[in-house]
């Protein structure tokens, strides 16, 4: 039912690719796009936002444990490439 789904916009990032003191308006700059486009339809959406030291594996752990009805992954740059995660186009 897409009156309760439930949306979730799960945005990992590495230590090194961001500075400390960036790391608020990175944050901020990058999820807005998602809660304007969620406000815009009229949705709730959680947004999480952390450090990774293993992508694939903090993917594949968020994805398992819970029930989602979608859930959004963001990256900054095509680190999934090449990866058990990732298609080479």
């Amino acid at each position: 039912d897409s009156e309760r789904s439930n949306i979730t916009a799960l945005h990992l990032y590495t230590g090194a690719s961001l500075h400390q003191m960036n790391l608020d308006e990175y944050e901020k700059e990058s999820s807005e796009p998602v809660k304007n486009e969620a406000q815009r339809l009229g949705k709730q959406v959680q947004f999480i936002f952390r450090n990774s030291g293993d992508l694939d594996a903090d993917i594949l752990q968020e994805a398992n444990s819970k029930i989602y009805d979608l859930l959004l992954i963001g990256i900054g740059q095509s680190i999934l490439e090449g990866s058990r995660l990732g298609l080479r186009c």
